[in-house]
């Protein structure tokens, strides 16, 4: 037991693995998860470079191929130089600050949603009523007539 403790306390990657190891089917298990972990990172990879190459191509759904090929090639030989130069670490520490820019973004949506809904008049009914007071919807009736 205290062999599990050291090893959670060491590593977290290292403590999962050893988590597998008290299942059944060690090595079966071992690979779905390296697979998985895998096909995790190829598709958030791919994701991303999707929406690069379509906001630097005016927002087109179909991006040209030289686009995507350069926008994949830019941020893979961003993830190999930031693994190279710091580590692991630097390429976590990146991806949070990468990820800053974006949590303002999504705050200023946030608080755009709330001052367009306090505008809206169809909304103004809503605001402060109660569900008891909202006016029920009626669907079509069983026969299926659109009253």
């Amino acid at each position: 037991m205290a062999e599990h403790h050291e090893v959670r306390t060491r590593d977290i990657n290292s403590a999962f693995f050893a988590m597998l190891e008290n299942l059944p089917l060690v090595q079966l298990t071992a690979i779905a998860t390296v697979l998985l972990v895998a096909l995790f990172f190829i598709s958030g990879a791919d994701a991303n470079t999707f929406v690069l190459s379509m906001l630097s191509s005016k927002g087109t759904l179909d991006p040209g191929k030289p686009v995507l090929v350069m926008w994949g090639g830019l941020t893979g030989a961003c993830a190999v130089l930031l693994l190279v130069v710091g580590g692991l670490t630097a390429l976590q520490q990146a991806a949070m600050l990468s990820a800053l820019p974006f949590t303002l973004i999504v705050a200023l949506l946030g608080a755009s949603l709330i001052i367009e809904l306090r505008r809206d008049h169809e909304f103004t009914a809503f605001r402060h009523a109660r569900l008891k007071d909202l006016p029920v919807k009626r669907g079509p009736s069983v026969k299926g007539s659109d009253d």
